[in-house]
């Protein structure tokens, strides 16, 4: 879980994992969380709502929130960015509530190969 966290000396964090530290385990998050799926297919929870993740699906996760890796295939993988409380609430602030909203009830983003290239 260490290479998720985040700190006042690294505010975030950037990475590849299988995300296999949060199967079937709900934790609540300290900090900000945005995967791209590179490999693979799963199916997460974020709070209570289920979504399939397959390659090149974009996942925005704010602090807060309850996530849960459900299932995933053997060769799921992701590149992540974990961010701090305090880098969000700064986003927050410039991006404005509803923006914020939005992103929170719609978490996941199927992106095509193009999009997911240049995200």
């Amino acid at each position: 879980m260490d290479q998720f966290f985040t700190s006042e000396e690294e505010p975030f964090r950037v990475g590849d994992s299988n995300l296999h530290l949060f199967l079937n385990h709900p934790y609540r998050l300290d900090c900000g969380f945005i995967f791209l799926c590179m490999g693979g297919e799963a199916v997460i929870s974020t709070d209570v709502l289920v979504h399939p993740i397959r390659v090149n699906s974009k996942v925005t996760l704010f602090p807060g929130t309850i996530f849960t890796l459900l299932e995933a295939s053997e060769d799921f993988q992701v590149r992540f960015l974990t961010f701090s409380h305090a880098l969000f609430e700064e986003s927050n602030y410039r991006l404005g509530t509803s923006f914020i909203g939005f992103i929170k009830e719609n978490p996941v983003y199927h992106m095509s190969g193009d999009q997911a290239t240049l995200f």
